[in-house]
């Protein structure tokens, strides 16, 4: 019969010992793993924020940039005679890029609300991909001719035909070829004559095409280089409450009648802009001070584009904080950024 004393086993001191030790580590990769799960959580929501902010200084920079862009010609030296019916754009300097404070004078979508507080920017210019050349003869008085359709016009969109001294707005009523080239009509259906036009009223002529002196393109001449026809398209950008209930930047065609406004990115819930001008009457184009409502657009050569974004998911911040969203005072845990950057209007400033 063995001893008693040679019986193996712990005692109630160990035990506990051992329990206390094991939870202790037990305690220890839980609060490596919730600290873990919390730097995930706010690494994802900076990312989430940061690549939100780069997608809307994307949109906003480039279009700003080129503001005014009307092909060869610039907005200094002429103006577009616009001879398509509504809706168009403003164009020319001082129209090309127009600001409204806190949506102040601008209309605002039915399918979308803006966010309250927030400025909209309206932009209009050519397509920068360059358009297509004019044939030869560029018109035969009712239609243009353009060596090819590489972009695929159509009828009822908002073109510009321009070389580098002239320019006319017109909305296309049909494309058609004819020996070897395409032709675009330009009918008094969805044209008129502008204010002191050669033209005859109601005719639906180009400015041009009633007076001596056409555009050039294949058959050269002093028109001041080969015009070309691009697609006019116009923006308004704006900060509206998408279908989820969530700030987005959206942005409207304003060349159409029909009103669609399209989401770019979600998460931005504020955007304003002041505007640089140059008050100077000389060649060199430098902002010498900044208004979030200038008296003369055509004085401004450059935008300072602010816009805040926050992380779609609560929780995230240590402490909960107050900031001003649509209007009224929010208070969560959210992360949020805003910046800034300058951009020069580079098609206006030439």
């Amino acid at each position: 019969m063995a001893s008693r004393f040679h019986q193996w086993g712990v005692t109630l001191i160990e035990l506990l010992i051992a329990l206390a030790l094991g939870l202790f580590i037990t305690s220890g990769i839980l609060y490596i793993y919730l600290g873990s799960r919390v730097s995930y959580s706010t690494q994802g929501a900076v990312s989430n924020v940061q690549e939100t902010l780069r997608f809307g200084f994307e949109y906003l920079s480039y279009d700003i940039r080129m503001a005014g862009y009307m092909g060869c010609a610039n907005l200094r030296d002429m103006t577009p005679q616009v001879v398509a019916n509504p809706p168009v754009p403003t164009l020319g300097l001082g129209g090309s890029l127009v600001g409204h404070d806190n949506g102040s004078g601008w209309t605002n979508p039915t399918t979308v609300t803006r966010v309250a507080g927030t400025d909209v920017l309206s932009i209009s210019r050519a397509a920068p991909n360059g358009g297509v050349s004019v044939a030869c003869p560029a018109s035969d008085g009712s239609q243009v001719f353009i060596e090819s359709n590489p972009y695929n016009f159509a009828a009822g969109q908002l073109l510009i035909v321009a070389d580098c001294s002239r320019s006319d707005v017109f909305r296309a009523t049909s494309i058609s070829n004819a020996s070897g080239k395409v032709s675009i009509a330009h009918a008094s259906s969805s044209n008129t004559q502008p204010t002191g036009s050669s033209c005859a009223p109601g005719s639906g002529k180009l400015v041009t095409e009633c007076k001596v002196g056409n555009y050039t393109g294949a058959c050269g001449g002093a028109g001041g280089g080969g015009a070309r026809v691009s697609v006019v398209e116009g923006w308004d950008y704006f900060i509206g409450i998408n279908p989820r209930g969530n700030p987005s930047l959206y942005r409207v065609n304003t060349t159409t009648a029909a009103i669609n406004p399209e989401e770019l990115v979600e998460g931005v819930y504020d955007m304003q802009f002041s505007y640089g001008l140059d008050t100077v009457d000389d060649t060199v184009f430098v902002a010498d001070s900044y208004s979030s409502t200038p008296a003369n657009w055509a004085q401004v050569v450059s935008v300072a584009v602010t816009i805040s974004a926050r992380g779609a998911d609560d929780n995230v911040v240590p402490d909960s904080t107050t900031y001003s969203y649509n209007g009224a005072n929010v208070s969560d845990r959210r992360y949020r950024q805003t910046q800034t950057t300058v951009v020069g209007l580079r098609n206006l400033v030439q």
